[in-house]
């Protein structure tokens, strides 16, 4: 079977950023597929490499997050366009796996289905345009009737969709019930990471502190106001907590600003790294903090660090809360708290400070969790049922 995958942003663990296509990628490869990734990068000309046995075909696209809403509209149609003069060049697959965000990239897969007799599969990265237009970015009411009336097209033209949440799944599934809505939560490698818990501090100080770490995109839907918040709280009561803010994007010259204009010295930042910068990170650290927005629709997200997190043995602690909350909960491998009441943050995290043994029992637990989110286990599930589609 030939499949082509479809996804703008692809990343490998060298390069550094989300590595969800690079795992199904690796995952279809593995088990007998032939595959081609189309992406794009910000080089001029179209490059081709070979990695873990699959193709990957980069267009020239520039993309930053640092480009306003509408460029980055641009850019998204952009791919859209040249990905189908590609590969109408190509020889045709049996399946087009087509990623996204942007909800545009599903006009690949109506073209190829339209006037190439091709089958595809959508899968929702995140729930577009129900995400900008309730963050405020889409206001103008054409665009939204427009923006929905797309959405639906390309459900319906799929042949199954894919969604990387369990509440995901269930808004899914009330926008259109007569399609196969598959579960595939964002993954990790377990086997990059170190088996078992770090050693932890017989107690916490100044010399050796308690470290959060929010890893990721440092945009507006992130809301790491609220970081600031719970650390000028921890300093105003004296906690030895520290937090590093490891990533880039178009909200962090706007936060560095704020902490020093507060004078807030318990946050450090860092640029963005590939895995083995994070996996050194996060050696030296307790906690892994995800952080977003006040708004419902990103309680269904699946962030990338939240299994990373799990993987290497940390404390989940989150801002908001949905399915990671209730996981954390249920497993206990963390906690979450009301970004606009830091002082449940304080109140919740003590009991780690003060009592490390509860810290350590915690950090089994996550990697226990973690095996479920392994990308060797759910790619071969993921294989299966791309192979009984057809």
């Amino acid at each position: 079977m030939n499949v082509y995958l479809f996804h703008q942003h692809f990343h490998t663990p060298e390069r550094g950023g989300a590595l969800r296509s690079y795992y199904l990628a690796t995952s279809l490869a593995t088990n007998g597929l032939q595959v081609t990734v189309i992406s794009s990068h910000n080089e001029p000309e179209i490059k081709r490499e070979t990695i873990n046995g699959f193709e990957v075909i980069y267009l020239p696209i520039f993309y930053q997050n640092q480009l306003s809403f509408y460029k980055r509209i641009k850019a998204y149609l952009h791919f859209a366009i040249s990905a189908v003069q590609y590969v109408r060049k190509l020889p045709k697959a049996n399946l087009h796996y087509v990623m996204s965000t942007p909800l545009t990239s599903g006009l690949i897969g109506i073209y190829f289905k339209w006037f190439n007799r091709t089958p595809y599969v959508f899968e929702t990265g995140d729930l577009w345009p129900d995400a900008p237009i309730q963050l405020g970015f889409i206001k103008n009411s054409v665009l939204k009737y427009l923006l929905y009336a797309l959405e639906k097209t390309i459900y319906k033209q799929a042949k199954a969709l894919v969604a990387l949440s369990p509440s995901m799944k269930e808004i899914l599934e009330k926008k259109i019930s007569d399609k196969e809505i598959f579960l595939l939560p964002n993954m990790t490698d377990i086997s990059a990471f170190e088996k078992g818990v770090a050693d932890v501090p017989k107690e916490f100080s100044s010399t050796q502190p308690f470290i959060f770490a929010y890893l990721g995109s440092v945009g507006f839907a992130n809301g790491l106001t609220y970081l600031i918040d719970v650390a000028r709280l921890c300093e105003k009561e004296k906690l030895p907590i520290r937090f590093f803010l490891v990533g880039d994007g178009a909200a962090k010259p706007a936060l560095e600003e704020t902490c020093k204009k507060l004078n807030v010295s318990n946050i450090q930042f860092f640029p963005a790294t590939n895995r083995d910068g994070v996996i050194e990170i996060l050696k030296h650290l307790q906690a892994v903090y995800i952080s977003y927005r006040q708004e419902k629709i990103l309680e269904t997200g699946s962030p990338n660090k939240y299994p990373d997190g799990l993987a290497a043995g940390k404390l989940i602690v989150t801002n908001f809360s949905g399915w990671i909350a209730k996981e954390i909960h249920n497993m206990g491998c963390g906690f979450s708290y009301l970004p606009d009441e830091p002082q449940m943050f304080i109140d919740k995290v003590k009991p780690y400070l003060n009592h490390p043994f509860i810290l350590q029992e915690t950090q089994t637990k996550a990697i226990r969790t973690a095996h479920q989110y392994d990308y060797t286990k759910i790619g071969k599930r993921f294989v299966n049922w791309i192979k009984n589609l057809l």
